[in-house]
């Protein structure tokens, strides 16, 4: 269904495939990774799959990001009124369940710029960039995020990379 461009049919099946075995976090991450497809209310419905599977105390780092992940965007979008530090406890609980999870680092730093913590910023930055160092799209949010901190050479140097 997801290849035929039916994504909201998709998404009712991951749900369905997790509500059959709420332990298995397999039909969740594939929610969270075509997650942007999704209408809004598909993907509160999944939203609220990966938070029972979180708060049921099973523990899975691409579940955790996903239901971040998902918060954000709902969040951005005015539909959600979960606090950053939710999310910011989410994406630290992924990052505490796989040290070497890149993407859970870069999603930590946009929140703190976002909250105007640039210095914690850069060092999430910093520290996806060396699980995966040709990254250029982390190379390129780094550069405002050391401007910002009065870097100006260090931002010109992640520009260029």
């Amino acid at each position: 269904m997801l290849s035929l461009g039916r994504f909201d049919e998709s998404a009712d099946a991951f749900c369905l495939a997790y509500d059959l075995d709420p332990s298995d976090p397999l039909p969740l991450i594939f929610l969270g990774k075509s997650s942007e497809n999704f209408s809004a209310s598909a993907l509160e419905n999944g939203r609220k799959r990966m938070q029972r599977f979180v708060d049921g105390g099973l523990r899975n780092a691409r579940v955790d990001y996903f239901c971040a992940v998902t918060l954000l965007r709902r969040e951005q979008d005015g539909s959600s009124t979960a606090s950053q530090a939710e999310i910011e406890s989410l994406l630290k609980n992924a990052i505490a369940l796989d040290p070497a999870y890149a993407d859970a680092y870069v999603e930590l730093a946009v929140l703190y710029a976002v909250k105007g913590q640039y210095s914690n910023a850069v060092e999430q930055y910093q520290r996806a960039l060396k699980i995966d160092s040709n990254n250029a799209a982390v190379h390129y949010r780094l550069g405002p995020a050391l401007g910002r901190m009065g870097d100006k050479t260090g931002a010109q140097k992640e520009f260029s990379e």
